[in-house]
């Protein structure tokens, strides 16, 4: 995985190598590429961010090259450098979406780190990524519609089984005009050679009906012969790019993929239980949804919410909310999220039926990634390594960190700083999570 890239155009030497030497913070580094003339627009695409000289070279104007940056639709952020400041000038080419931060000289390497890090804040640090899609049900098809106008997204290579080669029918469901930014592939192993950053699984379910009670080990069953071969070409082929997972059920899926020899700490997924919390939360609330950052332990139908680690904010749920120390209150709000997560699982049994809940969630987490953000806005499911919760790893929702370039998700909160309680039913998952997978492995062979 490459880090970001960062144009420096100016004429002294010196502002380039200060730049290329900024031991940058949290995990953020960037390629660096510097001009001491006028480059080419050419020579300069696909930055995640320009540092530009106001005045360089025999009257060369930094505000001319912004220009052309924004007119043929360069996504990466602009500082402009200037060594006196000019408040009409400089509010004006922000407002005219020119620059987006101004710095005055000399301290370049303080304000500058300052400056990056607002930036990244205000999600205006891009990353181009290219992804792959495995599975083009309801959900697939909703993502790609999506996806392929995100800013940040290059190109967007699918899959599916069902569509044996001719993809006719989902061109038109996508709306599909332009060819070359999304590539349908006739067959897994050719989706795989296009080697995207990141793989997101949406097949397995269809064909499962959730109008009867939920047989978890035949829905796992369903999900794994369908992902089962992608795994393991994607082993084969040494894949270093993240997996997210969201066929069900989602952490006993990942499994199957580091058995298959992909990095766990590169395989993730996105619980949907918690996104349906945000959003029901933020309407319980009420708050925006992106205020809201909620767990959730375990599968669908099975899903436990650590109340106490809620946040809304950056104060903690039940301080906001005191009602969720209420039983009464609790067992209300998890019997209309249950029946929400079953409504959106029958939904998805029908193509011709929307299926936002996982669309959603996974279209957040990619636009996370895409602006280089630290933590998700979703729950993602970490890998707890063996020893941690038990003698074997699991694969469990929790909160996370993105590490960049790598992609690699961490924990973000030690297991040790976890009360007992909540020690104790995350341990019982990993136990459950690993019966679910050996019980249905064993009968297979």
């Amino acid at each position: 995985m490459n880090n970001p890239k960062l144009v420096v155009i100016d004429d002294e030497q010196i502002i380039g190598d200060i730049i290329k030497d900024i031991p940058w913070k949290e995990g953020l580094n960037f390629d660096v590429d510097v001009y001491l003339k006028y480059p080419k627009i050419e020579q300069i695409r696909d930055a995640s961010l320009y540092v530009i000289d106001k005045n360089f070279g025999k009257g060369e104007d930094g505000l001319r090259l912004a220009e052309e940056l924004k007119e043929k639709g360069e996504l990466g952020a602009r500082i402009m450098l200037t060594a006196y400041t000019n408040e009409q000038a400089q509010t004006k080419a922000i407002n005219e979406g020119l620059v987006d931060k101004w710095l005055v000289k000399p301290d370049v390497v303080n304000n500058l780190m300052d400056t990056v890090s607002i930036l990244r804040n205000e999600r205006k640090l891009i990353q181009k990524r290219e992804i792959g899609i495995y599975g083009m049900g309801s959900s697939g098809i909703e993502i790609i519609k999506r996806a392929k106008v995100l800013p940040g997204v290059s190109k967007v290579h699918a899959f599916s089984n069902f569509a044996k080669g001719d993809y006719k029918y989902l061109e038109c469901a996508v709306g599909l005009h332009n060819k070359s930014k999304v590539i349908f592939h006739k067959s897994l192993e050719s989706l795989v050679e296009s080697n995207p950053d990141i793989f997101f699984i949406t097949t397995g379910e269809h064909g499962i009906d959730f109008s009867k009670p939920i047989n978890r080990n035949d829905v796992f069953e369903s999900s794994a012969k369908k992902v089962k071969p992608l795994f393991e070409i994607l082993g084969k082929q040494k894949y270093d790019g993240l997996v997210c997972n969201f066929a069900n059920p989602v952490g006993p899926i990942l499994h199957v993929a580091e058995m298959c020899g992909l990095n766990p700490k590169k395989l993730t997924g996105v619980s949907t239980n918690a996104f349906r919390t945000q959003a029901l939360l933020s309407e319980y609330i009420p708050c925006e949804i992106d205020d809201v950052k909620a767990v959730s332990i375990g599968e669908h139908g099975g899903a436990i919410i650590p109340y106490d680690y809620c946040l809304v904010g950056d104060k903690p749920l039940l301080e906001v909310v005191p009602e969720f120390k209420n039983s009464y209150t609790v067992k209300k709000f998890e019997t209309e999220l249950k029946e929400k997560g079953l409504n959106d699982m029958r939904s998805n049994q029908d193509l011709r039926l929307g299926y936002e809940d996982a669309p959603e969630a996974i279209l957040r987490v990619l636009d996370d990634i895409l602006c280089l953000q630290k933590n998700a806005r979703e729950s993602l499911y970490c890998y707890f390594e063996p020893g941690v919760l038990g003698k074997q790893g699991a694969f469990l929702g929790w909160e996370e960190k993105i590490n960049y370039p790598s992609l690699e998700i961490e924990r973000a909160l030690r297991v040790e700083d976890l009360d007992e309680k909540t020690y104790n039913i995350m341990a019982n998952q990993a136990v459950q999570q690993n019966k679910l997978v050996e019980g249905v492995l064993n009968a297979r062979k």
